[in-house]
């Protein structure tokens, strides 16, 4: 029997006698055997969502029910601007998460870990929360809680589970921004560099986006486009920077293709090639010759979001043709007026 060779990189490898491979096949064996003993099915595939171990799963799905009800009222509270009762929520799963590893932070809780937590997520200044305070906030709460907190929506999930709230992971969305309002975190998620000026914005035109399409829906409203002409709005420090946020997600191209198809009937020479053509200003609808040469209009005008892809290609049996579309969201025709 050849030895089992076991590579470490750089060109180092391990070289396994039959019988220390036979040991690490039965130590692989006992593990497996001891995880089937002690777990579903469903807590198996938890646990792989989740990507913790046996005891890191078990101690996780002792506290379940509890997490998840601080997990759902952490998103209520984020949704709803709410900063004191996602603090709440928030150190109510940090003292249930930060004990069990993976989740452990690489330094000992400090005594005054809940105040830097409600600091952080209140929208302090960095500086206000110092350098040693900002270290602990990056690996025990934008690390370590929020893969907590992601663990236990997947944990659900796979078991089932699901929330009843219309957007689901903004407490964890706003532990990684720093910021007590989903559309807070939202735009910072979006590009926005400066929390000062996302946490200003938001206060003080309380929008109601919940997605990033009505996110820039509302960045593309004149009251909105309205405070690039006034100095120091949010600060004068973050003015320039709002300006090129707003420039850059309202010129941004985003959204889900779609593919759609139609049949309409109408009479043409199969072996003819079409093209089809859209008249940006009202919508209507042509066919015409690969040289523009007009055949027939639609009576129903097609409303559609740009970027769009069109073509149209007759059926053999010459009695209809096939319209097809590729582009941002989903097209509809529509009577005209």
């Amino acid at each position: 029997m050849k030895p089992l060779r076991v590579h470490f990189g750089q060109g180092k490898s391990l070289t396994l006698t039959a019988a220390e491979k036979q040991k690490q096949v039965w130590i692989l064996l006992s593990r497996a055997q001891l995880i089937w003993n002690k777990t579903t099915v469903e807590q198996r595939k938890g646990q792989f969502a989740m990507g913790v171990g046996l005891e890191s799963g078990l101690a996780i799905d002792a506290l379940a029910v509890e997490l998840t009800e601080l997990l759902d009222r952490g998103d209520a509270a984020a949704l709803a601007s709410d900063a004191d009762a996602l603090i709440a929520a928030l150190i109510g799963m940090g003292e249930r998460l930060l004990a069990i590893r993976p989740f452990v932070p690489d330094d000992p809780l400090p005594a005054n870990w809940r105040d830097l937590l409600g600091a952080w997520v209140r929208g302090q200044d960095v500086g206000a929360i110092g350098q040693e305070g900002m270290r602990f906030v990056d690996d025990a709460f934008v690390y370590r809680l929020v893969w907590a907190i992601e663990a236990i929506r997947m944990n659900r999930r796979i078991n089932g589970g699901e929330s009843e709230l219309p957007v689901e992971g903004a407490a964890a969305a706003c532990l990684e921004a720093g910021l007590p309002s989903n559309a807070m975190a939202m735009l910072v998620r979006a590009g926005l560099p400066s929390r000062v000026a996302a946490k200003i914005a938001v206060e003080q035109l309380a929008p109601a986006f919940t997605n990033r399409a009505e996110m820039k829906t509302w960045l593309q409203s004149e009251e909105v486009a309205g405070f690039d002409h006034v100095p120091g709005w949010p600060t004068l420090e973050t003015h320039a920077i709002w300006q090129q946020f707003r420039h850059d997600v309202v010129s941004s191209v985003d959204g889900r293709w779609a593919s759609q198809e139609w049949t309409m009937q109408w009479a043409t020479d199969s072996t003819v090639p079409l093209r089809i053509e859209v008249d940006p200003q009202d919508g209507q609808v042509s066919i015409a010759t690969p040289d523009f040469s007009q055949l027939t209009t639609i009576r129903q005008r097609l409303q559609a979001e740009l970027p769009s892809l069109l073509e149209v290609e007759s059926l053999q049996s010459g009695t209809s043709v096939t319209i097809r579309r590729i582009g941002k969201g989903e097209a509809r025709w529509v009577d005209k007026d």
